[in-house]
């Protein structure tokens, strides 16, 4: 067993981890990347792959330099997805992260509004019903629309009269109209619903939406999709007045939000802002203690009958673990990250057991009825029920899961204002791709981009979005 001390990546109390939000773009397996605000103190980049746009995403690599904005994944598959985070090493801060993006360019995956609510708005599009695309006969996998420019998502591809699934039985190239399926129908009639749209090029939507939602997270501080979970190590807080925020587990309801005075001077609440904020969920909260990493951990040798293997440390930070069993990683178990205790599912393991981990041996794992969270921003209160509060300031890790599942409604609205504009703008002014603008109708747009939040952008502020 080898353990190394390490030091979790910092984000200062207002959320550094907000101050950027990367700009990616991929297209087969080349990623490229827009640099850092030059008044930031990044200095290199992470690359993250997922097999999903909403899976676990691993380290490709880390560049040695903020300036190298391109990578090339030798390994990528058309279901690969991306995500970018930049990383300032002598302060131990991350950026937040890119929104995910998929592989192949043909997909259309936006966050916040749809190619098809961007066409409705300028009301540039053509309703196309029941065009017959051909008939199946076993061989065939590949069928063209009349039209090839297709708008993204609002398709509907039919066989024999039943309906099929994009990206499960079929999946369409959007700029040519080519729509191929996974095997090729043996027989019947195909036809297809969509939208067309013959002036504007998919793609350049797509890229107008991506633009526009990348404008929104920049100007809010915030991101709006899927919740994604984080691990974030907090170094120390200041102790908060007690007459203000201080409560019993009584006092505080949760009906008006109120919390009412303590009466008592020797407690002392303490209040955990955190870096990432709508929090939806939070796996694990511990205090007082940093987390420290465990290597290669011979947990134990298993002989195809005992399924029960404690760790040496615990509590074990959540999801920090990855389990082998002779040498091969394994996913068949199930853990108490309280008691660090794992419990093998299946067959049970047969070979030499190792683990790589993060503990917090001298911590206390806080319980949820034990704290109060403010979700909308970010805020833990820990009640006076905390037995192991002290004056000092204390060090915490929280696993938590942060973002909305489905964006407000005003957002969406202004994505698909912004990526119309975009989309108009750049057509009407003659560039061939609204990512490349000269610095006349860059000022141009940016002007519009002010103008729409202006009217519409506050109101997440003001409602608290």
């Amino acid at each position: 067993m080898t353990e190394v001390s390490t030091t979790f990546a910092m984000t200062e109390q207002w959320g550094a981890a907000r101050t950027t939000i990367p700009q990616l773009s991929v297209a087969d397996g080349e990623l490229n990347w827009q640099l850092p605000d030059k008044d930031l103190t990044f200095n290199q980049t992470v690359v993250k792959r997922a097999s999903s746009k909403y899976g676990t995403y691993s380290t490709l690599t880390t560049t040695t330099s903020i300036r190298t904005v391109k990578y090339l994944d030798k390994t990528a598959v058309s279901s690969s997805w991306y995500k970018i985070q930049f990383y300032d090493t002598a302060n131990a801060i991350y950026s937040a992260e890119s929104v995910p993006i998929p592989n192949t360019s043909t997909v259309s995956d936006t966050n916040y509004t749809t190619p098809k609510e961007v066409a409705s708005y300028l009301n540039r599009f053509r309703t196309i019903t029941g065009e017959s695309l051909g008939t199946g006969n076993g061989t065939t996998t590949s069928f063209t629309a009349a039209d090839p420019k297709i708008i993204a998502d609002t398709e509907t591809v039919y066989v024999a009269g039943v309906t099929k699934q994009r990206n499960v039985d079929y999946s369409v190239e959007y700029d040519s109209g080519v729509i191929t399926f996974a095997t090729a129908p043996a027989s019947g009639a195909i036809t297809a619903d969509y939208w067309a749209d013959s002036t504007v090029v998919n793609s350049r939507v797509i890229a107008s939406i991506r633009r526009a939602e990348d404008e929104i997270n920049r100007k809010t501080g915030r991101t709006f999709y899927q919740p994604q979970t984080v691990t974030e190590f907090i170094d120390s807080y200041d102790v908060v007045a007690t007459d203000i925020h201080a409560y019993s587990a009584l006092s505080f309801d949760e009906n008006v939000r109120e919390y009412t005075p303590s009466t008592n001077a020797a407690l002392i609440s303490r209040v955990i802002q955190l870096a990432n904020y709508p929090v939806t969920s939070i796996s694990q909260l511990i205090i007082n203690a940093q987390p420290t990493s465990v290597s290669a951990e011979a947990v134990g040798t298993g002989a195809g009958v005992v399924t029960v293997f404690p760790l040496d440390y615990s509590p074990v930070v959540y999801g920090s673990e990855v389990v082998y069993v002779a040498g091969v990683q394994t996913t068949s178990y199930t853990i108490d990250y309280s008691t660090g205790i794992i419990t093998f599912t299946g067959t049970p393991p047969t070979g030499a057991i190792t683990c790589d981990y993060q503990h917090c041996t001298q911590g206390t794992v806080i319980a949820a009825a034990d704290y109060l969270l403010r979700g909308e921003s970010g805020i833990i209160i820990l009640k006076d029920t905390v037995s192991s509060l002290k004056r000092n300031p204390f060090i915490a890790t929280a696993v938590y899961a942060y973002g909305y599942s489905e964006p407000p409604a005003v957002v969406q609205d202004l994505a698909t204002r912004i990526a119309a504009r975009v989309v108009f703008q750049s057509t009407l002014m003659g560039s061939p791709n609204p990512m490349e603008f000269t610095s006349s109708n860059l000022a141009v747009m940016l002007r519009d981009i002010d103008a729409l939040y202006d009217t519409i952008g506050r109101k997440m502020v003001l409602t608290r979005l």
